[in-house]
């Protein structure tokens, strides 16, 4: 919890970006409800292929304003 939020803050406040984004394994649950705890959105569903091995990965993303509402 606190690593997202000095992420935010830090990315947001000092360094003026516009959207975070976090990418993840479908399957990692305690991350997709902090992201979501912490007000990222699901954006994307994708396969990605490592290693000859497919992974289900989704994004999350955090735009400025949104961050900056809260």
């Amino acid at each position: 919890q606190e690593a997202v939020v000095a992420v935010m803050e830090y990315g947001f406040k000092h360094i003026e970006l516009d959207v975070i984004e976090a990418v993840l394994h479908d399957n990692n649950v305690k991350s997709i409800r902090l992201l979501e705890k912490n007000g990222f959105v699901k954006e994307v569903n994708k396969d990605v292929i490592v290693t000859d091995v497919k992974n289900k990965m989704i994004t999350y993303t955090l735009m400025n304003q949104e961050y900056l509402r809260n």
